[in-house]
């Protein structure tokens, strides 16, 4: 849709959803952004999803400002709907969670980091230094 709206063609959808919209910030990433915001025409509503921005009412002011648009934010205070949980991916595809419900480092994991650590390829001789 970007590459259409870059040539100058008319573009013919009512919204564009930005999922993970806090890459806004991001060093890499966050002029992509910022040119769709511009290319895109205020007759296009935008909806920007994300749960880690933290200056949500000055982004949305800045998009007014720029797409000359009423913009609103929607929060929802408290607990996550969807809880973040950190994972490993093991060599044979299986996903583990890295936390076991104990709250611990997850013992499989755990045995994997060990045996990384007693292995003659990732054991240091600190004699050398």
């Amino acid at each position: 849709m970007f590459d259409a709206l870059r040539g100058g063609e008319d573009v013919r959808v009512d919204l564009v959803i930005f999922d993970e919209a806090h890459y806004l910030g991001d060093e890499d990433r966050g002029h992509v952004w910022e040119e769709a915001f511009i290319l895109t025409p205020p007759r296009i509503r935008l909806l920007l999803l994300s749960a880690t921005v933290g200056n949500a009412h000055e982004l949305a002011r800045w998009i007014e400002e720029l797409r000359g648009v009423r913009c609103s934010v929607v929060t929802r205070p408290g607990n996550r709907p969807v809880p973040l949980r950190a994972a490993f991916l093991l060599p044979d595809k299986r996903l583990i969670p890295l936390l076991g419900s104990n709250g611990k480092l997850n013992r499989e994991f755990a045995t994997l980091i060990e045996q990384r650590d007693e292995s003659p390829r990732h054991r240091r001789d600190y004699r050398r230094r």
